[in-house]
């Protein structure tokens, strides 16, 4: 990636990056679809003890590619990790966010990208991620 901080400051602001809630439209592996179902929601009264932050990248020739041009994508998914009052850990899922990775510098979702490789995907991720940390 060849981008700089200044390449990237409309995206470091305050709730930039909004993380999604709704799952009902993906395709979860049934492990993942049991967890969010069965999941706890932290109490108010409890602060995260953790953040835990998973990032994925591919490419390939999907339904989002034409001319058979292979597409990039990119998703972050943030989970936190609170204790109860018996101090045992649960965790709880704060959101995702994905997208599709653009390599033109003049666009707004631009984070130095300059192919739709796995790659680029993977490097998205990344960014994404700690933009989301920065805000």
């Amino acid at each position: 990636l060849r981008v700089t901080r200044e390449d990237l400051s409309h995206l470091i602001r305050k709730n930039t990056i909004r993380l999604q809630t709704d799952t009902s439209h993906l395709e979860l592996h049934p492990a993942a679809a049991y967890a969010i179902l069965n999941k706890q929601q932290r109490p108010a009264s409890t602060e995260p003890t953790a953040f835990h932050i998973f990032t994925d990248g591919s490419a390939g020739r999907g339904d989002m590619s034409s001319d058979d041009e292979q597409t990039a994508t990119w998703a972050i998914v943030v989970l936190e990790e609170w204790a109860d009052s018996d101090h045992q850990q649960h965790f709880s899922l704060l959101g995702w966010q994905s997208g599709v990775v653009t390599s033109t510098t003049t666009s707004e979702a631009w984070v130095g990208c300059s192919d739709q490789s796995s790659g680029s995907g993977e490097s998205s991720a990344m960014v994404w991620a700690l933009l989301w940390i920065l805000q």
